[in-house]
């Protein structure tokens, strides 16, 4: 298959036609596309051309840096979730349509009192890909080597601490602590 087969823009048009044809319900294909799309765009052309080559990390850290302070940090553990599905059932099903199955998870199961099912529980992914979920609160290393780190502090209260370097002393993270403890009200 030419690699163009693999591009971004078929991405989209694979998740259009996933939630179309019922090979994923179609909220989660929608809730996938708009999160892949989002994540995608801070692509340069040329890594637009195959989706396979990219570093999904570095992808996921650029669009962190570039739009961040906008999400909280539960929904960038979600885009980036998301964004990973996107690439994994998009590059399953280009590689090998006829035995596509999506991987993803495929609703929720629970036992009631009187053994009938209902929605609560999540199913087992039944993937003989091994998934990594990422942490939702990850520093991110900047354009010059230093660091942004995202501190959730009570509901609602993300602080952001910039520019730490990121081979910080343990004596650099105490006086650092301390500026912060002095800042606190009593």
């Amino acid at each position: 298959m030419s690699n163009a087969n693999y591009s971004s823009e078929n991405l989209e048009r694979f998740l259009v036609m996933a939630a179309e044809k019922g090979l994923m319900n179609k909220n989660t294909a929608q809730a996938i596309r708009i999160a892949a799309g989002k994540v995608l765009s801070v692509l340069e052309d040329h890594e637009r051309m195959d989706v396979r080559e990219i570093d999904r990390d570095r992808v996921f850290h650029r669009f962190q840096n570039l739009n961040g302070m906008k999400y909280s940090p539960e929904s960038l553990g979600t885009y980036r979730s998301r964004f990973g599905s996107a690439l994994d059932e998009f590059i399953a099903y280009t590689t090998d349509p006829s035995a596509y199955k999506f991987q993803g998870r495929t609703g929720t199961v629970s036992q009631k009192k009187n053994g009938k099912q209902s929605a609560r529980q999540p199913v087992k992914k039944a993937s003989s890909q091994k998934r990594i979920e990422a942490p939702i609160v990850v520093a991110q290393p900047s354009q010059n080597d230093s660091l942004m780190i995202p501190v959730p502090i009570r509901d609602g209260a993300m602080v952001r601490i910039f520019g730490v370097p990121a081979d910080l002393t343990e004596d650099e993270a105490k006086k650092i602590s301390a500026v912060i403890q002095a800042y606190a009200s009593k």
